[in-house]
């Protein structure tokens, strides 16, 4: 019996109703340094993202941010977490990118997504320890 008042105290509680009238969320994935999409995060919603990268001489972690605060704007920020560059015998945490992505032309059958992206980067590198 509790379990059953449980179940309907949760279902018709304020934010479940809320919940079943949004859209479902829907995920924009990209990868950080790599590709970036003409389409943006749903309005409201937040992604986090990172990516590991490695070759002969080094590996780096990059992570990216997005939050869509307005219905065709997000903010993004991106960043080095970790670079190590074994033949310049460096390593450290990277730099920060900070930028915002405009949504300027919505898709349809005719016409592809049309966005705009500014970015400036942040010297926030420990900037880097020789090993």
């Amino acid at each position: 019996m509790r379990a059953y008042v449980l179940f309907l105290v949760l279902a018709f509680s304020p934010g479940a109703m809320a919940q079943s009238s949004q859209d479902p969320i829907v995920a924009n994935p990209n990868r950080p340094t790599v590709a970036d999409p003409a389409d943006i995060t749903q309005f409201g919603v937040a992604e986090i993202e990172y990516g590991f990268s490695a070759d002969r001489s080094g590996q780096s972690s990059d992570g990216l941010l997005k939050f869509a605060f307005a219905k065709d704007l997000e903010l993004r920020i991106e960043s080095n977490t970790f670079i190590h560059d074994s033949d310049q015998r460096l390593h450290g945490i990277g730099d920060t990118g900070v930028g915002l992505q405009w949504r300027v032309v919505h898709q349809s059958k005719r016409v592809p997504t049309i966005s705009l992206l500014y970015a400036a980067k942040v010297p926030t590198a420990t900037w880097l320890r020789r090993i």
